[in-house]
Parts: structure tokens; sequence; C-alpha cells
């Protein structure tokens, strides 16, 4: 893996599908238990898109992502939600607040804040979430009834069992 990192520095133009593979193979690597190189190649592919693409990118964005979950799967929450955090920002500011990669980022960071003990704000934001794709998707919509899910599991644990249990119903009824 180091051999690859040096090809991958080295280079001065763009070479995606290096990267591309790089980000694989760390996934590869997770998979195998190998999560400390799996980590540490995931952040050079992360830094590597930001210094070439900067930080707005959607290369960018999405080896961000990975990183994220990464780090989340590796009880680094904190540092995830931060990075998730930034995601978000960037895609709101370039794709807009009510784009699907914006919504989805929202999605992972409600759900890293729910994982984490902030069951309040992230009960907000699978609301904010789940409205825009009611909206923008309509309610039967396969990712509308993974939000809602979500959102459900959120209330549940906060003992909100009445409106759980409705958000639940229409979620079954929707399949």
């Amino acid at each position: 893996a180091e051999r690859w990192w040096e090809l991958v520095r080295s280079r001065q133009e763009q070479d995606e599908e290096r990267l591309n593979a790089a980000s694989n193979l760390a996934t590869c690597l997770a998979g195998d238990g190998k999560n400390a190189e799996a980590e540490c190649m995931l952040r050079d592919v992360f830094t590597v898109h930001k210094l070439r693409q900067g930080d707005r990118h959607a290369a960018t964005l999405a080896a961000a992502c990975k990183l994220a979950n990464h780090l989340h799967k590796q009880s680094k929450s904190i540092e995830a939600r931060t990075l998730f955090r930034q995601v978000l920002e960037a895609r709101e500011a370039v794709l807009g607040s009510e784009h699907p990669y914006t919504m989805l980022a929202l999605n992972s960071l409600a759900c890293l804040l729910h994982e984490g003990g902030k069951s309040e704000e992230a009960e907000q934001t699978h609301r904010k979430a789940l409205a825009v794709w009611q909206r923008e998707h309509g309610p039967e919509h396969p990712t509308t009834l993974d939000v809602a899910q979500n959102l459900a599991a959120c209330l549940t644990w906060q003992k909100k069992h009445p409106e759980a249990e409705e958000l639940q119903r229409g979620i079954l009824a929707s399949w």
C-alpha cells in the first residue's frame, strides 16, 4: 500500500482511477480488520483530493464521507460528526440545501447525532431531512422511507412511542 501512496503523492496530474482504487483498497483493509491502515489510506485519499481539487469538489466530499463513516465505525464519533458537518455545509453551499446528496449527508449526520446521544438535535435533523425527501421525492420513495425509519428509531429512543408507532405504521403501509 505504501508504494501506491508514493506514486499518488508524486503525480502532478489528477489520477482519479488510482485514488478510487486506493479508496477501494481501504475498504478491503477495513473489512479485513486492518482499520488503522484503512484509516491512514482514507485520510490520504481525502487529503489528496482536497489539495488537488479543493474543499468543495464532489470527489473531495465523497472521500470525506467515506472517511467519516470509517471513523464512526471506529468509535471516533466526534471527528466523524465534525467531518459530516463540514460535508453538509459544503454541499449546501455548492448543491443547495435540498439536493439529494446534501440530504444524504444530513441524514448521516442525524444518525451520528442519535448514536452519540444527541437525540433532540438528531430528531430535528431527521425531521428536516424527511420533510425535504417527502417534498422532493414523495412519501413512498425508498430513501424517504429509510429516513422516516431513522426518525422513528430516534423517537423510540426518546420514548416518544405514539409518534414513533404512527410513523412506523405509515412506513409499513408504504411497503
